[in-house]
């Protein structure tokens, strides 16, 4: 009986012990908004993309590839949002046929709240060259 007294004793002092640490956590990325274009020919001009409810750490990823038999046709994507300051501030990324693959992009920024990220592009060439994009916002929380 001593020893299963002293056994409880033992584990209810550890649980009491390790119960009042708080429990720490890393900050994560969780995404917020995401927009994925397909073997796309789409002429986008002014999508608003997202708009941020509040300021804080947010991440912009984009990744754009075309496939076209004309040497120089291709797209540009431009994402364009304000920061904390109140500046425009543009991200872009372009693909064609002689940008030896796929592009991509990624930033780190703080915007203004209630500023959109507004998505728009722009071909280069005859405008023959299809596309795969993906445009993906997160924030840090």
């Amino acid at each position: 009986m001593r020893k299963a007294t002293l056994g409880l004793l033992v584990v209810l002092c550890l649980w009491g012990a390790t119960s009042w640490q708080r429990q720490q956590t890393l900050p994560q990325w969780r995404v917020v908004a995401e927009r994925h274009m397909t073997n796309s020919t789409e002429f986008l001009f002014n999508v608003t993309v997202f708009t941020f409810q509040e300021t804080g750490l947010y991440r912009l990823s984009g990744f754009c590839s075309a496939v076209t038999n004309y040497n120089q046709a291709g797209w540009e994507f431009f994402l364009t949002w304000r920061d904390i300051s109140g500046n425009s501030v543009t991200a872009n990324v372009q693909c064609g046929a002689d940008t030896n693959g796929p592009t991509s992009i990624v930033t780190v920024f703080d915007p203004q709240a209630s500023s959109p990220v507004v998505l728009r592009n722009e071909f280069t060439g005859d405008g023959s060259a299809t596309y795969d994009a993906a445009i993906t916002i997160e924030k840090l929380q």
